[in-house]
């Protein structure tokens, strides 16, 4: 096996001097060359892959400064470039004419790599190599392609249009390497998260990923630095400058920084001179502007220093800035840390990975922050002075020798062995609790179990380190990695969330079904949490007979026993599903938790009756019943609009099917108007479930509730206002767990009128109003009453607000976990 470095870059592309591209392929490759002398480099000249004779290559080891060295090397390459173009021809020329019969063969890409080999380029798009290595890689067995990928910025919302139509070679470019490539190297692991977003966003399982952090020893801070005053007079510079490091370009955003000096021109505090140390990219005015503009002239510095003389302007600077728009691991803010100089740097994930607590974060945009904070820190000598010894106590730099060698430990395929080790180590002492998200594929839309179990999902994430997700796809055990659930493991609305990683799992599922395990992974002490309908038959036959002997736990939450109070409302098959499940959790469970405490008492009455006294560890949980309102708003009057909704009006909340008994509302209302009794408007809101098909039928046709019932299926974002805006709202279930609709509507104040049945007393206690399940007289009473009595209503509504204590989704995990621990089964 023979490890090439791809240096087509910075050896035959590249014609300008060194940026930080090319000095990271350039540091990488010396750094690799010093530990692995047996590392071997490739270059692509547009036609085929050429190996670099080391030679040519030896001059990377030399000590001296890197930048000079580089320019030495192009200025030899340059010179060979007219006898490699006439090599070329002569080559073309004797194969057509000395050997036209093997034409076809002469201009095949020859390559030297060879079964086994790795190949690892940390270079740049745009030569065609990719194409190149597709076709290599059909004809090669077994050939590792690694790149490295440096940041998703081309791709970024704020900096596309700056790179357009560049942006979409990118994209194609990093598509390439998601797809062909073995592993990906990033630079730091926000590029890791960005990049993996990107790629699953588009339908491909990331490679194998390893985040590396760049070195920063550019500069040896102990070297002797040059004269400053030698170096300001050839520059012009004040002695009291600030500084920046990186290439005018419009992602490293100067523009604000501009705009910051014209605002700190106006003013008539006293403010240090800017030296911007960087090479011209793309000009889009703005130099003209820093060079030309009297209000600020000669207060920014645009100059192209050497090593030497960077190294000596960053030790006698006051302090750095770096407003960059966005970076990957970003080698200028370790630089600048790594001479212990304090920085004012952009607010944004790359550099707080980089930084930490070190630097002042601003806004990346806000031109007056930026002038705000240069003059504060540069008239608060004592307070710059405190970061900076923050700095030195507290910085740790990284070295290119340091990367290099944690890099050559991937391409040796070393690394993969030290991690497997270290986790083994560690899953000795880490308990892990796998918890189930199948309804992810199983279900179409959020109704009341699967907003449970997602909603648990993400706050149990938040809670526990050591959780795990998997579903149960075609009798199998399918774990999910984490980053496939951004949006449900977030804090965006949950039936958004719902709906966006539910269409990535499911694009998916046919790659990641080839990573699934065939052996369960639960080993001792690890806890599988069950929140749907239960295991499949697989899985449930797997822990029968492996539970005990390994010594893993199996917690199933019953959400309520409904199949069994009102089996008139389910279809057969759910009650045989659910008897199948209450009967596997009576033998197998080591915990049951339920939907409240009267599901729990029918949960061990169950028990009890059918399996000879039998009592299984249980317990109970209140479900969170919170929106979260400071970020959703939608404007009632659009609502109204939408869906045709009066002002006075009143809603029912809940799936429309037998058990939710809508059928009672609706013969109240009928009852109401035959009486010649004006009616609110009634929102029935959710979707019809089974067995609903007769009643829709009926309110749609019925002329006497047209435009009075009405049956909608709002966002959560609308279902907010709805709420906020009806009269009051009714719950009429026969039978229900811990009912999600009843504290919602306590949640905003609301009056209810719910089922007189045990689990939704225990929710409303003397809260709300209740009526007969089955007494639609009592219903239309109750109903009419309250829609015209408003201060009984107001009086109601009064004592919800002093008395009601909601649960959160916060909580309710929370109280999972307290739960577990509690019962022993949770280190």
């Amino acid at each position: 096996m023979a490890i090439w470095m791809d240096l087509t870059n910075s050896f035959a592309v590249w014609n300008k001097g060194i940026v930080g591209l090319v000095r990271c392929e350039l540091m990488l490759a010396r750094e690799l060359l010093r530990i692995n002398n047996e590392i071997k480099f490739v270059k692509f000249d547009g036609k085929r892959f050429i190996e670099i004779n080391k030679e040519d290559v030896i001059w990377l080891l030399d000590e001296g400064d890197m930048a000079t060295q580089y320019e030495e090397y192009k200025i030899n390459r340059d010179k060979n470039k007219s006898s490699e173009k006439l090599k070329w021809k002569y080559q073309k020329f004797y194969a057509k004419y000395f050997f036209p019969h093997k034409k076809r063969k002469q201009i095949k890409i020859l390559n030297p790599f060879r079964d086994g080999d790795v190949i690892f380029s940390c270079g740049w798009m745009g030569t065609q190599k990719e194409q190149k290595l597709s076709e290599i890689k059909q004809s090669i067995n077994n050939l590792r392609v690694i790149y490295l990928i440096y940041d998703l910025a081309m791709l970024h919302s704020d900096l596309k249009p700056y790179f357009k139509p560049f942006d979409e070679d990118f994209k194609q470019y990093v598509l390439w390497a998601g797809a062909n490539c073995s592993d990906i190297v990033y630079c730091g692991n926000t590029a890791k998260l960005d990049t993996e977003e990107f790629f699953y966003e588009n339908g491909i399982i990331p490679p194998t990923g390893w985040p590396l952090k760049m070195g920063n020893d550019i500069f040896s801070v102990s070297s002797e630095l040059l004269n400053i005053e030698e170096v300001r007079s050839k520059y012009s510079l004040e002695k009291d400058y600030i500084m920046t490091v990186g290439s005018v370009f419009p992602k490293k955003n100067y523009k604000t920084l501009y705009q910051a000096y014209c605002i700190l021109a106006q003013t008539k505090e006293k403010y240090p001179q800017l030296v911007i140390c960087g090479d011209y990219f793309q000009n889009d005015n703005l130099v003209d502007f820093i060079n030309n503009n009297p209000l600020i002239k000669d207060k920014i510095k645009i100059i192209q220093p050497n090593d030497e003389e960077l190294r000596t302007l960053y030790k006698n600077s006051q302090f750095c800035v770096l407003p960059t728009f966005y970076e990957g691991f970003s080698a200028v803010l370790c630089e600048m840390l790594g001479y212990g100089k304090f920085c004012i740097a952009s607010d944004i994930a790359p550099l707080k990975e980089v930084a930490n607590d070190l630097v002042e974060y601003v806004e990346p945009t806000n031109p007056r922050q930026w002038a705000e904070k240069i003059i504060y820190y540069y008239n608060n000598k004592n307070e710059l002075d405190n970061r900076n010894r923050y700095i030195e106590k507290n910085w740790k730099s990284v070295t290119w020798n340091e990367s290099a060698a944690e890099l050559n430990r991937i391409l040796t395929n070393k690394v993969d062995v030290e991690i497997e080790s270290d986790l083994t180590n560690a899953d000795q002492f880490n308990q892990i609790i796998y918890y189930d998200i199948s309804l992810l594929i199983y279900e179409s839309r959020i109704s009341g179990i699967p907003r449970t179990q997602f909603m648990l999902a993400r706050y149990l994430n938040e809670k526990i380190k050591n959780i795990k997700f998997f579903i149960n796809w075609n009798e199998t055990f399918c774990e999910i990695p984490k980053q496939y659930l951004k949006h449900i493991l977030s804090d965006e609305p949950i039936e958004l969330a719902f709906e966006k990683d539910k269409r990535i799992i499911l694009q998916l599922l046919p790659a990641l079904s080839k990573k699934v395990q065939t052996n369960l992974p639960f080993r001792k002490n690890d806890i599988v949490f069950c929140t749907g309908g239960g295991l499949d038959n697989h899985l449930r036959v797997e822990i029968e007979k492996n539970k005990s002997i390994i010594g893993y736990k199996y917690i199933q939450l019953i959400y309520d026993f409904t199949v069994i109070k009102v089996p008139h409302t389910h279809l057969p098959t759910t009650i045989s599903m659910f008897k199948g499940l209450f009967d596997y959790c009576a033998k197998n469970a080591d915990l049951l938790l339920y939907g409240g405490k009267t599901a729990m008492h029918d949960g061990i009455t169950y028990i009890a009756n059918n399996f000879s006294n039998k009592e299984v560890p249980s317990d109970y949980l209140k479900f969170g019943s919170d929106f979260d309102e400071s970020k959703i708003q939608v404007n009632f009057e659009i609502i109204k609009q939408k869906y045709g909704i009066d002002d006075n009006y009143v809603i029912s909340v809940g799936t429309i099917e037998p058990r939710k008994n809508h059928e009672i509302l609706y013969d109240a209302y009928i009852n109401l108007i035959r009486n010649g009794i004006k009616v609110p408007q009634m929102l029935f809101i959710g979707k019809p479930g089974w067995k609903s098909d007769f009643l829709v039928h009926r309110i749609n046709n019925d002329d006497r509730v047209k435009d009075i019932i009405k049956l909608i299926t709002p966002s959560d974002s609308e279902l907010i206002t709805l709420y906020k805006n009806c009269r009051f709202t009714l719950l009429p279930s026969l039978y229900e767990g811990w009912s999600l609709t009843l504290p919602e509507s306590l949640n905003f104040g609301k009056f209810c009128i719910a089922s007189d049945c045990p689990p939704l007393k225990e929710i409303g206690e003397d809260l709300v109003e209740y009526a007969n399940p089955y007494d639609p007289i009592e219903w239309a009473e109750k109903i009419n009453y309250y829609a015209t009595n408003k201060e009984v209503l107001k009086t109601k509504e009064k004592n919800i607000q002093n008395n009601w204590k909601p649960t959160t989704w916060e909580h309710c995990a929370e109280t999972v976990i307290t739960i577990l621990k509690n019962k022993g089964i949770m280190k």
